[in-house]
């Protein structure tokens, strides 16, 4: 017979998993680069050198990191958008993209370097800040541009093509740490991790330069920004959802940093949140997984699937991150000591924001489960809500430095667990009936 062959079992296994493991890739490399970099910030130039540079960091994330993933989801939305209304031509779209994504980078790398002494002076460092600052102005700009080639190249399912091209600036970020570091102190750790942004764009912008060259000839410049009213729309409620948890970590470390004891405390509280970024990875690649569960169940209108899916899954982040948040509870001295902030408020500070973490995760699925429904707004809402309440607890427990953080992100986020998922099984009952 001349028929098409039937996909193997093994083929059925192979197209759902490469995805998520050239993802997975993709992803942990550049947060772990960020975990390295603070370790050996920590260990290279002392405590209060770490905390100097996580006050930098954490305005890269504000201004550049959260930008980046929001443009990564607008490419994963509006590459095949853009195709089928081109009547699938392929790159069609692309220069749309580029440009959007080019303009973001400029502006918001422009504002961050423009108000690098203004906000030096808000986090209590105007002197010994402000360069610092400028330096990170030029790592938001090549994170932003990343994340706008990122999801040119995600969105057009070329996985490994992203995956790869990490693996390639993780590695110039690894050989040009050490004499960066060498020649301009915390401030050559930043640009090492610029460099990681941006070579690695550079590397998946040679993948699509021919399609995106021949997309630029196509139409005119007024063409090309014709649909950035609709994608600016889309990026708004992705961009408050992602921003809220580093927002409010910005805002904490503004607390700390004119508090009583204000490197110190920076230092303890950004160590503790460098290892909740840590906890927190799995249940996010977790919930990739559980998004297409629960959309397959919505298609086809099976309320007890969703319900039953919601509660595994939120069943299964809690045993994962039971036994992954009870071994980073018992060795909390070492982890706090690999930033040099090992003593008993660092511990504490450690413990609180991995419990945070687990929290976390359990409400993780709700969220995937709003998004699936079109209840996208309503998740934003609550994290919002969350957010708000999360720095006024911050707000109150100032006095109590990194530790006093930690109760607050532990309060706020519990007490949004307990919302989002009553919230959730809510609707569902409702749906029923």
């Amino acid at each position: 017979m001349n028929g098409a062959r039937r996909p193997t079992l093994a083929g059925h296994v192979r197209a759902r998993l490469a995805p998520a493991f050239w993802t997975g890739i993709a992803n942990a490399l550049p947060r772990g680069a960020v975990l390295i970099a603070g370790l050996y910030v920590a260990h290279r130039f002392g405590a209060d050198a770490f905390a100097r540079y996580s006050l930098a960091i954490v305005t890269v994330t504000v201004g550049g990191g959260i930008v980046s993933m929001a443009l990564i989801a607008i490419g994963t939305k509006y590459v095949p958008e853009l195709a089928v209304a081109a009547g699938g031509r392929q790159g069609a779209g692309f220069s749309v993209l580029l440009l959007f994504g080019a303009t973001l980078a400029v502006a918001l790398g422009t504002a961050t370097f423009a108000l690098a002494a203004p906000l030096a002076a808000l986090l209590g460092h105007p002197d010994a800040l402000a360069d610092t600052l400028q330096v990170a102005a030029g790592v938001v700009a090549a994170a932003v541009l990343y994340g706008a080639v990122n999801g040119i190249v995600v969105g057009s399912a070329r996985f490994a093509t992203s995956a790869i091209a990490t693996v390639g600036g993780t590695v110039v970020f690894a050989v040009g740490l050490v004499p960066l570091a060498d020649g301009l102190g915390i401030s050559g750790v930043l640009v090492a991790l610029g460099v990681l942004y941006a070579v690695t764009a550079a590397t998946e912008l040679l993948t699509i330069a021919p399609t995106a060259a021949a997309d630029f000839r196509r139409g005119s410049l007024a063409e090309r920004v014709a649909p950035w009213r609709r994608i600016a729309g889309f990026l708004v409620p992705m961009l408050l959802f992602i921003a809220i948890v580093p927002a409010l970590v910005w805002g904490c470390n503004a607390i700390l940093a004119n508090g009583a004891a204000p490197l110190a405390e920076v230092a303890r509280f950004n160590a503790a949140y460098n290892w909740y970024a840590v906890a927190a990875f799995l249940p996010n690649v977790l919930a990739q997984v559980e998004f297409v569960r629960l959309s397959r169940a919505k298609s086809s209108g099976d309320g007890a699937a969703l319900k039953s899916i919601l509660r595994l899954a939120i069943a299964q982040n809690a045993v994962v991150m039971l036994a992954l948040v009870g071994v980073g509870l018992a060795v909390a001295g070492p982890l706090a000591e690999l930033f040099r902030v090992d003593d008993a408020p660092g511990r504490l500070a450690v413990r609180l924001m991995l419990v945070t973490a687990l929290i976390v995760a359990l409400a993780n699925p709700t969220g995937v489960f709003f998004a699936v429904v079109d209840r996208i707004w309503l998740a934003t809402w609550l994290l919002v809500a969350a957010g708000a309440l999360t720095f006024a607890f911050a707000w109150a427990l100032g006095g109590h430095g990194a530790v006093g953080m930690g109760v607050a992100f532990v309060a706020g986020f519990g007490l949004h667990a307990v919302a989002a998922v009553a919230i959730a099984l809510r609707l569902l009952a409702t749906s029923r009936r």
